[in-house]
């Protein structure tokens, strides 16, 4: 009897924000669902055993106290200055709204930069990966699979980047432990505007994570998400890298950028590459055959 094929194991990182724990819920449940379907269409029913595991990184709890002390700092500003009376109650509920809403992008990106709180985010990343890890297994045997939102999408990938292992000059895996790096999925990335870091050119933005063969790394853009881009098209590196852009429009168009952790066309595309990946481990003799119909169907979607 082949051994059992162990679970896929999801880190996941949220964007900027202050977020809860369940933060990934619905997106958890729609990836598992489209999981057990892929491979009940496939071996007649599901398996009995448990197909994913779990750990939701909740970083920012590492920058808020700053920035709770600046938007105390904020509010009581906010009517400061030579304003008119008028102007000053006619527009001050909505400068709050906005403050609300933009500050948080802003202060998370800048407190980022900090090297102190970048350290203190890779090491809850450490620390979520230990939790997941469960019993003791041997290194690079428990594949890994990471999604990232937003600015999450950053941080993942410098987390990534800090731990490669490099082979004549090429990343030839990750330093994760027990882990080995399965796939990556990134949803709304602003990672483009990185390149701006580097200077003119985008070709000089030439050096982007790698996820090994046969894993990928797929980027989900709504088209009207003023954050996210495509990545495949910045230059040839991040073409290589990239395995697709995928698009994926629905119905909240005001809140775009949000929208990645319901769509069911994320859920669908995730849980099917997991259900595919099941399956190789499991030595699936039509494999090629289930690699065809998934190639077709992120076509499709």
């Amino acid at each position: 009897m082949p051994p059992p094929v162990r679970p896929r194991s999801l880190l996941i990182v949220h964007g900027i924000g202050q977020e809860q724990p369940g933060y990934s819920a619905a997106l958890r449940a729609g990836v598992e669902r489209r999981m057990r379907t892929a491979l009940a269409r496939v071996l007649g029913r599901p398996p009995d055993s448990t197909l994913l595991v779990s750990e939701e990184a909740l970083w920012d709890r590492h920058v808020c106290e700053p920035q709770q002390a600046l938007q105390a700092f904020l509010r009581s500003r906010a009517a400061a200055g030579p304003v008119p009376w008028l102007v000053r109650v006619t527009f001050s509920a909505l400068l709050r709204r906005l403050r609300g809403r933009v500050a948080p992008y802003l202060q998370d990106i800048l407190a980022y930069q900090r090297a102190d709180a970048r350290a203190l985010i890779h090491g809850e990343l450490d620390a979520v990966l230990r939790r997941l890890q469960g019993a003791p297994a041997t290194p690079g045997s428990v594949p890994l699979t990471i999604i990232a939102h937003s600015l999450g999408t950053v941080i993942a990938s410098d987390f990534l980047w800090d731990r490669r292992v490099e082979q004549e000059g090429r990343c030839a895996g990750y330093r994760l432990g027990p882990f080995a790096l399965a796939n990556v999925f990134t949803l709304g990335s602003p990672m483009a505007f990185y390149a701006l870091k580097y200077g003119v050119g985008l070709e000089r933005f030439d050096r982007p994570l790698r996820v090994p063969t046969p894993g990928c790394w797929m980027n989900f853009v709504h088209p009207l998400d003023p954050v996210a881009t495509p990545l495949r098209p910045l230059n040839p590196a991040y073409r290589a890298a990239v395995s697709r852009d995928i698009s994926v429009f629905n119905r909240h168009v005001l809140a775009a950028h949000l929208s990645y952790w319901k769509d069911r066309r994320v859920q669908r595309t995730i849980g099917e590459r997991l259900a595919l990946d099941w399956l190789r481990d499991a030595g699936h003799p039509r494999l090629e055959d289930l690699q065809t119909r998934y190639d077709r169907m992120l076509r499709i979607v």
